[in-house]
């Protein structure tokens, strides 16, 4: 079963790998308001990137390693969570990542 994450809005801060895991880092804004977003992939078992270039239709990723820079729409399921939005100020790209666990986790809020 899917589910909806709010992480509409974030720009994507930094994205680190490390054997069977990904972190991204993320800034959402929203009504003045910053919140730092950490979401934490274990037992990854794959990563892919996809570049929409028309309805079905894709072409090669132009940068795998930075799937997207921005986040427009989020959902996880029971086994992966699936990032979509822009990269350099162009749109439609997705990233999914496959993984055994997920956790999100939210900072306080701060005014910008």
């Amino acid at each position: 079963m899917k589910r909806r994450l709010d992480l509409d809005d974030s720009r994507v801060i930094s994205i680190q790998r490390e054997p069977g895991r990904v972190f991204i880092e993320l800034e959402q804004t929203r009504n003045n308001r910053s919140t730092l977003i950490t979401v934490a992939a274990s037992g990854v078992s794959r990563e892919d990137a996809e570049y929409y270039i028309g309805h079905n239709v894709t072409a090669p990723h132009p940068s795998p390693a930075a799937p997207l820079d921005y986040v427009e729409f989020a959902e996880q399921g029971p086994d992966f969570v699936e990032l979509g939005g822009y990269l350099n100020s162009q749109s439609w790209y997705l990233w999914r990542i496959a993984a055994a666990e997920f956790e999100i986790r939210r900072s306080d809020a701060q005014a910008t």
